[in-house]
């Protein structure tokens, strides 16, 4: 029998003055064979949702003992063999252990107490499953007294083991081996590769940095007002604790990283910026370009991005963080028009940042996770602004989870001018999306673009928030709307989103959705296209039953408590192919221009329809508003809808609408309040202007307004208070502007509450998080804005001003 050996360890050893003595071992011999894993001492964990079982026992080859871990279902079951044991504090240990699979795993020693890793090996496998691999790692207990020793194995299978042993190497001199941190300073216009490095002498190229290899907390610093052209792959991971960071140093515009070296050079990148395999990373406050006008070898013609994140490995690439890095002009040597059809048009993926991760396999699960994305700009793009995308894989394998890129953030970002969509998540895990602008996607200003696109669009995700953003001037000859859902996802909510001058429409849900939702979101003037292949192309509700593989019905569809806004002579139309759709508390005043009367097509397909206390003022369709069980009519009376703001459409005193509505809840958010979703409810709490909203009032106001104004009343639109409530309790906070900063005292006796400033348009500019007295510095915000009080879903919102 061969064995194979794998050691690992964190630091070199001084002399030993103690003699090694076995702090623990287990060879399993002295179990008959067919003991269950109980009766050793070891414990098995592994993942919930996992759909078969792990089973444990001890079994024999000749007179050897070892255990075997047997799963009844192929999957990915993340097998964990546990032991805690007791040890010495400050000790130096080495583990071993003796492995037997066909698939990757690793070894790793856990503090018991807060289950951190003290330890953990690399993945490792055998080419041959029969072949014993033995796998070792040395670690100090620190302040322990008790570890957990840990042997994992990500997918189902069998897995043997046998010769566990801890040694306890002695109170040795712990000499550090890890690297330094260091930083690394590149000009293209003052540098030379031959320098050190240093931002007194700095490198010149992409390529010296490309060449170097980055360790946990390094940092790359290009100059400001340099270009740098060529291909700066990523070579290095950081860790949690210490990223690689990739930033910016000196005075004057960012620096430009650019894939675009051209012909002479064997033509231009795929991509500026690569990063294959490695994780932990963050960039921030670069510029990045990649027009590509000659093709390189071994490149498609239809590929261009400025960062490229690549995960083809057998595991997890996590902790990316982007900050202050502008993406501009990315586009591939060959254009994709919409003549093509529409095959070409979904080839077409040039983007300014792609993730992607490949196909899993059994055996071969892996994932992007853990991204947030915030502050970035984004301009003059052939189709997409960030393109996250996860092949999935073979049915059978894997969950839904782990064939999917998990918890992405995008918050405070503006997108201008792009061809096609401005953020499009494919087989995503978690997402949330606010806060964003998206000014003109599907543009045609260059002919390269596709012209086509919604802001966001989603594909196969799981559990989506789009919230707080601004979809303006969205184009194109198809989809086209402010945001729309696409095909079989589940879980996706679209709130607090103000859309104005949308081609395609308002509400667009797709084929397989489940669980699709629209709420408290103001439309002005969406759905004008006039498709002459396609009469009824444009919609104010549209959903369709047709998918990738055939028809599969949306269900679970929720539209209510909207703000739709007319003053355009255009028509629409409003097509229903669903099961169990429910539209009610929606606000349709038509000043100009009318819905539905182009088309509409309901049909309930052996589920339900619900449609009521929906407010009408104009002309919409009979054959809608028809079927609304309790239609309302009626005096509505606006802010102010001429002063180009969401403000306008805030209802005052007298109007219908005010407690006219239905208390009907919709689909909650799973995951609401913990990860990303920490400071999202499971259902409204407020409504599109942070006014509170009373789960148990049974009639809220219809439209996104949820403000109880009595009739009479007037709202100033230089301050908005609304600083108690009955029907969310009392709360003590007091908000102080001195110059430029804010301060905001919150009683003591409030936890767990967070502060945010947004501007007029809902984009979130400050974000803090804290307890007691908050102060906030507001360099980004000038004129009107708001500060907004979150505690436990109940919010107080009040209006301030900043001077410029």
């Amino acid at each position: 029998m061969r064995y194979f050996l794998v050691t690992i360890g964190l630091f070199l050893l001084g002399v030993n003055c103690f003699a090694d003595k076995i702090q623990f071992e287990n060879n399993f011999n002295n179990y008959s064979s067919g003991t269950l894993i109980a009766k050793t001492g070891f414990k098995i964990q592994y993942n919930k949702s996992y759909k078969g079982e792990v089973i444990g026992e001890i079994a024999k080859d000749n007179s050897n003992g070892y255990l075997k871990l047997i799963t009844t279902a192929n999957g990915a079951a993340n097998i964990q063999l546990l032991k805690n044991i007791q040890v010495k504090p400050n000790t130096n240990y080495t583990f071993s252990v003796k492995t037997k699979s066909s698939l990757k795993r690793y070894i790793a020693v856990r503090d018991n107490k807060n289950a951190s890793t003290l330890i953990k090996s690399d993945l490792f496998q055998s080419e041959n499953e029969n072949e014993w691999i033995t796998t070792t790692v040395t670690f100090n207990s620190g302040s322990n007294s008790q570890i957990k020793l840990v042997v994992y194995q990500n997918w189902s299978g069998t897995l043997a083991i046998d010769d566990f042993e801890v040694i306890n190497k002695g109170e040795e001199k712990i000499i550090v081996t890890k690297p330094t941190p260091r930083n690394y300073y590149l000009s293209a216009t003052i540098g030379s590769d031959k320098n050190n490095g240093e931002k007194t002498s700095p490198w010149k190229t992409l390529e010296k940095i490309t060449n170097t290899k980055l360790h946990p907390g390094d940092t790359v610093f290009f100059k400001k007002g340099d270009r740098f052209d060529g291909h700066f792959v990523v070579n290095g991971s950081g860790n949690i604790k210490q990223p690689i960071v990739v930033s910016s140093y000196g005075k004057g515009a960012l620096p430009i990283i650019t894939g675009e070296v051209g012909e002479k050079q064997g033509g231009d990148y795929r991509e500026a910026i690569l990063v294959k395999n490695n994780d932990h990373i963050s960039f921030e406050k670069i510029e990045v370009h990649n027009e590509r006008k000659s093709n390189r070898k071994g490149i498609s013609e239809q590929d261009a991005y400025a960062i490229l994140i690549l995960n083809t490995n057998k595991t997890t690439m996590e902790d990316f963080s982007f900050d202050k890095v502008v993406f501009r002009n990315v586009y591939a040597p060959k254009p994709v028009l919409k003549e093509k059809g529409e095959q070409a048009f979904n080839n077409l993926e040039v983007s300014a940042v792609t993730f992607l991760t490949n196909r899993n396999d059994v055996g071969d699960i892996k994932q992007i996770r853990d991204v947030i994305m915030q502050n970035c700009y984004f301009e003059n793009l052939q189709r997409l602004g960030v393109h996250i995308k996860h092949k999935g894989a073979a049915k059978g394998i894997g969950t839904e989870e782990s064939n999917s890129n998990v918890n992405f953030v995008f918050r405070n970002n503006e997108f201008h001018h792009t061809g096609g969509t401005c953020i499009l998540p494919i087989r995503t895990y978690n997402c949330l999306i606010e806060g964003n602008i998206f000014n003109y996607p599907g543009d045609n200003s260059d002919h390269r673009m596709p012209a086509r696109g919604s802001s966001v669009w989603t594909w196969r995700c799981v559990n989506t928030v789009i919230q707080y953003n601004q979809c303006l001037h969205i184009r194109g000859y198809l989809d086209s709307h402010g945001v729309h859902i696409d095909h079989e996802n589940v879980n996706t909510f679209i709130q607090y989103n103000y859309m104005e001058d949308c081609e395609g429409g308002f509400v667009e849900i797709l084929g397989g959705n489940m669980n699709s939702v629209y709420r408290y979101n103001v439309s002005v003037n969406d759905g004008w296209r006039n498709n002459l292949k396609w009469k009824t192309s444009n919609h104010t509700i549209w959903l369709n039953s047709k998918t990738p593989g055939g028809h599969h019905l949306p269900d679970n569809n929720y539209i209510y408590n909207n703000t739709i806004y007319m003053d355009s002579a255009y028509a629409t139309s409003i097509d229903m192919k669903g099961l169990n759709s429910y539209v009610f508390n929606n606000l349709f005043y038509i000043k100009k221009g009318s819905i539905g009367t182009k088309q509409v097509l309901i049909e309930d397909n052996g589920g339900e329809i619900f449609i009521s206390n929906n407010y009408y003022h104009g002309d919409v369709a009979y054959k809608f508003t028809s079927q609304d069980k309790k239609s309302i009519k009626g005096k509505v009376n606006f802010l102010n809808v001429d002063n180009g703001s969401r403000d306008g459409f805030i209802t005052e005193g007298g109007s219908t609408i005010i407690n006219a509505g239905i208390n009907k809840a919709g689909p909650e958010l799973p995951g609401a309040r913990t990860g990303i979703f920490k400071y999202v409810s499971s259902q409204p709490r407020i409504d599109f202007y942070g006014n509170p909203i009373n789960p148990n009032d049974p009639t809220p106001n219809i439209g996104a307004c949820n403000l109880k104004v009595k009739a009479g009343d007037k709202i100033s639109t230089s301050e908005i208070k609304l600083t108690r409530s009955d029907a969310v309790g009392v709360y003590d906070f007091n908000v102080q502007m001195d110059s430029q900063v804010l301060s905001v005292e919150v009683n003591a006796s409030i936890q767990n509450c967070s502060v945010e400033v947004f501007d007029k348009y809902g984009r979130i500019r400050k974000y803090v998080i804290e307890d007691d007295t908050k102060t906030i510095a507001l360099p980004l915000l000038t004129g009107k804005c708001y500060i907004r009080v979150n505690y436990n879903g109940y919010v107080i919102t009040k209006a301030i001003n900043v001077a410029g």
